[in-house]
């Protein structure tokens, strides 16, 4: 993955010759540092992010049910019959 640091970022909008399929050749991270009494600096990198999305939600599926595990579903469901006793 290559890394291009810009000096100013883009006024103009701009048009790009898309392929139709992506590969890391085509992948370029920006990188833009500017300077205000606070230094920041841009990183639209989510992977970080996205795998401790992920392993809340696998953790609150452990914590809670987990209809892909806690339900028995092997059990057939019959047709036009409602899914529990009405008495209850």
């Amino acid at each position: 993955m290559k890394i291009k640091v810009v000096e100013n970022p883009p006024i103009d909008p701009r048009e790009f010759d898309l392929p139709t399929e992506f590969n890391e050749d085509h992948i370029e991270d920006i990188v833009e540092i500017f300077n205000t009494p606070l230094v920041g600096h841009y990183n639209w990198d989510y992977t970080d992010a996205d795998s401790r999305i992920k392993k809340l939600y696998e953790l609150g599926k452990k914590l809670n049910w987990n209809g892909s595990i806690d339900l028995d579903w092997s059990k057939a469901i019959k047709k036009g019959e409602p899914p529990m006793k009405a008495e209850l």
